[in-house]
Parts: structure tokens; C-alpha cells; sequence
């Protein structure tokens, strides 16, 4: 299968690697680096990645990215990475250390349901992880 690492599919088609955020694009090129360590690399699987501007994705903080990983199987893999290219295995995960680190309060963030998935929504974003 293609990997495809640095698109992602939205309404009006296909976004390229360049069209990605300069804070996107930094936290891309880290997690790039950091794959040929991991010992499934070998596996067929389509990958795509996702930042704050994809559909769906619209509750990550910019810079972070969501990828997918689209197995033969038909089981999709998602990984969120935060800008310094550390892998979380869920969004509940994500949330969490960003509470921690103050990037967002338990306050701040609400959800709700939209289309059988869950979209977190947030009131105020202090912006640590900005640029």
C-alpha cells in the first residue's frame, strides 16, 4: 500500500504536506524522524495526517497532529503527537496532558456529539504550545 504521510482528505480533496501550518509542518518532520525506529514499520498500512484544520480534528491545539493508520485489515490506528513528536495512544490522553501542562483547564474544555464522534470544544486556549 501507498504511504501517504503528510496529507490528509478534506471536503474540497486532498491537502499536501505544504498547505500544513508551519507548527504542523515542525511536529511532521519529528515524528518522520522518529519512524524508522519503530519495529512495525515494515507493515502495509496507508497513513494520513491530520492538524487542527481537518474535519474532525478541529479540538487539537495547533501543532499537534492526529495520524491514521489504515491497516490491510481494514482497522484503523490513530496516534495524536504533540509538537515535540511524543506519541499518545488517545484523545482522553491528549486532553490530560494538556491539563497538566496548563495548556487548557478540565474547565475549559466541553464536549459533545457530532455524528457518532465525539468533538472536544474548547472555551479558552492558553497557547503553550503555539508558535
Amino acid at each position: 500500500m501507498e504511504n501517504r504521510v503528510g496529507e490528509h482528505s478534506n471536503r474540497e480533496g486532498k491537502k499536501k504536506n505544504k498547505d500544513f501550518s508551519d507548527a504542523t509542518k515542525n511536529t511532521i518532520s519529528k515524528i518522520k524522524r522518529n519512524r524508522y525506529h519503530r519495529h512495525d514499520r515494515d507493515k502495509p498500512t496507508l497513513c494520513r495526517i491530520h492538524d487542527h484544520s481537518s474535519p474532525g480534528y478541529g479540538w487539537l491545539l495547533p501543532g499537534w497532529v492526529a495520524e491514521e493508520r489504515h491497516m490491510v485489515s481494514g482497522k484503523i490506528y490513530r496516534y495524536y503527537y504533540d509538537p515535540e513528536g511524543r506519541q499518545y495512544k488517545n484523545r482522553n490522553e491528549v486532553i490530560e496532558i494538556w491539563e497538566k501542562s496548563e495548556s487548557i483547564s478540565p474547565n475549559e474544555v466541553t464536549t459533545t456529539w457530532e455524528n457518532a464522534e465525539m468533538v472536544v470544544i474548547h472555551k479558552k486556549i492558553v497557547g503553550l504550545f503555539c508558535h
